[in-house]
């Protein structure tokens, strides 16, 4: 599935051009730039602008998974597809559909476990008569303790990102506490990598709330680092980095 193509290369690459997408997967520059616009549409990418043109990136993992979890539905002959579909009592399901009578529930886990699937599974199983959890690449293992619990959809977008993230000492020793408060006062046992997968859950759950205390984080292109970067300094010495599209791409 070519979405799926430029997501795990967007996701590996951080961002990239149309040109450089297209060369990545081996398709053309129409067909990408085709496939771009719908996942913008559908809040799955960003772009921002260079002085080379716009550069691609995942906005949105959730949404991504979800636009994914969609194109599969639509290949299977779904015509009519519900996204954030309210259920009876006020929860809200990713993906909604009806194939022959049989009503499916879909839900994005960008860190799934047993114990949050258990959960979902109390929670939807009233409503749904199938439930289908979509989640990142896992390991095998992982994957098929999670199917004994229901059905799992997962796509090659691995969240490589989330293997080399280093957590202020601060931060790691607040968690560290609630994950002592939990076993003391509650009596609550779970590893470190759950609660976080918890935490995530939660966050893109409440997208807005964590959307608006972004919007107030100082602004990439305000670090000195990156404005060097757009803006290099012309230092007097000819070279060809401006034919560098044409050396790698031919053009």
């Amino acid at each position: 599935m070519i979405e799926e193509d430029i997501l795990a290369f967007l996701n590996k690459k951080g961002n990239a051009s149309i040109t450089e997408i297209a060369h990545g997967i081996g398709a053309n520059r129409i067909t990408v730039s085709k496939y771009l616009e719908a996942m913008l549409n559908f809040g799955a990418l960003s772009y921002t602008e260079r002085a080379k043109g716009k550069f691609f990136q995942i906005k949105s993992y959730h949404n991504a998974l979800k636009y994914l979890a969609m194109k599969v539905l639509q290949s299977q002959g779904v015509a009519t597809i519900s996204l954030e579909k309210t259920l009876p009592d006020h929860s809200k399901i990713d993906i909604y559909v009806e194939k022959n009578g049989e009503k499916i529930g879909v839900e994005v886990l960008t860190m799934p476990s047993k114990n949050i699937i258990k959960q979902k599974k109390e929670l939807y199983t009233r409503y749904v008569d199938r439930l289908i959890i979509v989640t990142p690449s896992l390991p095998k293992v992982l994957k098929e303790e999670l199917e004994m619990e229901t059905e799992i959809l997962s796509f090659n977008l691995p969240l490589i990102q989330t293997k080399s993230v280093k957590l202020e000492d601060e931060k790691k020793e607040k968690l560290d506490k609630f994950l002592a408060k939990l076993l003391v006062k509650e009596d609550i046992r779970v590893p470190f990598q759950e609660l976080v997968g918890v935490i995530v859950d939660f966050a893109l759950e409440n997208e807005e709330d964590i959307i608006n205390r972004l919007r107030k984080l100082p602004s990439l292109e305000d670090d000195p680092a990156w404005k060097a970067l757009e803006n290099p300094k012309h230092w007097g010495i000819k070279d060809s980095s401006k034919r560098i599209d044409e050396f790698l791409y031919g053009r």
